[in-house]
């Protein structure tokens, strides 16, 4: 997802190495969420913000784009440094690309549900989703297709609120 810290960050989602590290390696069956240059301008931030910071966000800080087997060292090095949760960093994760996935899901009730069922059937439809398993036929008109969307803002708003008070 172009632009994945943003996304946490304008959803009041925090953000910390943990979150960053997951989202650097990748999560069930989706592909890396941030790139080096993200991880380096956060670490940027940190240094601008922070008055105190561990030495391996200066080094992060000031590594160039291509310096990604590095970029992954201090990134790890980092997330050991402070404790998290990562379920709860995955979580965030999920959240932010579900949040993505419906601003750009097709208005078709069948093709929407197909890429519903897609992404929740990537996550192996967890306990606790909106979606544990889904019959295509019930959502394939425009009423039940709705429902679904207004639930899933729902769980979204759970989500946020679970994401955002357990900051570890």
């Amino acid at each position: 997802m172009k632009h994945a810290l943003k996304a946490l960050a304008d959803n009041n989602i925090p953000i910390n190495w943990g979150t960053l590290l997951v989202g650097w390696r990748g999560l069930k069956t989706f592909f890396p969420q941030i790139s080096a240059p993200d991880v380096i301008q956060f670490a940027i931030q940190k240094l601008e913000t922070e008055a105190s910071v561990p030495e391996q966000v200066l080094r992060l800080a000031s590594l160039y784009e291509t310096d990604t087997h590095e970029v992954g060292s201090l990134l790890f090095s980092l997330s050991k440094s402070v404790p998290y949760d990562h379920d709860i960093e995955e979580r965030k994760w999920r959240l932010v690309m579900l949040i993505d996935l419906l601003q750009h899901l097709p208005d078709d009730p069948m093709n929407g549900t197909l890429e519903l069922v897609d992404f929740w059937s990537s996550w192996g439809f967890p306990k606790g989703s909106p979606i544990s398993e889904i019959n295509i036929n019930k959502y394939s008109d425009r009423q039940s297709f709705e429902k679904l969307r207004a639930d899933l803002e729902l769980w979204i708003n759970r989500e946020k609120n679970i994401v955002r008070i357990n900051r570890v």
